[in-house]
């Protein structure tokens, strides 16, 4: 028997053996702690893509997901709406921006446009920068 075969047919003991949620391990043992935070953020922001090999087919999993995704989805708006009505009740005062004229509109139209820009220039630039690199 040559020395590859002998390799080829020794049993890989090195291997980590399968976790029960469907984690990868680390070492020897441990699950890796970084596996299941794209799936719940995933489900949070209801990105709809893969569970990247993570098996959350337990009860627990299920529930946990259930939480996030309520969480990242109506805490936000409760929170917006909070704020929306602590500035409702608030009083005009000295320097406040009255919503009519000039001013508001070229403010606020200016901040959509520096926004929007943000959202849309890294990826151009980038584009950009790499079509100058190949």
């Amino acid at each position: 028997m040559s020395a590859a075969a002998a390799v080829e047919s020794a049993p890989a003991h090195d291997a980590p053996p399968p976790s029960p949620g469907g984690g990868r391990r680390v070492g020897g043992g441990m699950l890796d702690p970084k596996q299941p935070i794209y799936p719940y953020t995933s489900n949070t922001n209801s990105n709809g893509s893969s569970m990247a090999g993570f098996n959350g087919a337990t009860d627990f999993h299920n529930l946990l997901t259930v939480f996030a995704m309520l969480a990242g989805r109506y805490l936000p708006m409760a929170c917006v709406l909070a704020l929306a009505g602590r500035l409702a009740r608030q009083q005009p005062g000295v320097g406040t921006l009255r919503p009519q004229g000039i001013n508001f509109v070229v403010l606020a139209t200016g901040a959509a446009l520096i926004l929007a820009l943000l959202n849309f220039l890294p990826a151009l630039s980038l584009g950009t920068i790499a079509d100058g690199l190949t």
